[in-house]
């Protein structure tokens, strides 16, 4: 049985992969206009979705930008932890030190790790 947060997981990873997949396009890059890019994010989001998860342009469009400011906040923390060479520090000491920063600033937790894990590849 599937649940909804695997659904929910499985369709971010989707929408993200899709996203960089596109606006990784070694033919056409970062040279596309808004509407071809996010019709072909579209296309490849739904090609591999399951049937009942078919999106429309403009809910990934919403949602991308929902999530992006939040995921470019936690990544600003991360690089300047990162930054500080603490000598010894293991990726999950530099993630528990961003994730506290951002809560301090925020005053809640950044749960988007998933997305930030794909789309700082």
């Amino acid at each position: 049985m599937i649940l909804q947060a695997d659904v929910y997981f499985i369709n971010s990873l989707l929408q993200a992969s899709a996203w960089l997949n596109t606006s990784k396009d070694p033919i056409h890059g970062n040279d596309k206009k808004g509407d071809s890019f996010w019709g072909q994010v579209t296309e490849e989001f739904n090609k591999k979705c399951l049937p009942d998860r078919i999106r429309d342009t403009n809910q990934l469009k919403i949602h991308w930008s929902r999530l992006s400011k939040t995921i470019n906040e936690f990544n600003s923390f991360w690089t300047t932890v990162s930054n500080m060479n603490k000598s010894g520090y293991s990726d999950d000491q530099l993630m528990d030190e961003a994730q506290q920063r951002f809560e301090k600033k925020n005053g809640k937790p950044f749960t988007l790790v998933h997305w930030w894990k794909i789309l700082k590849k």
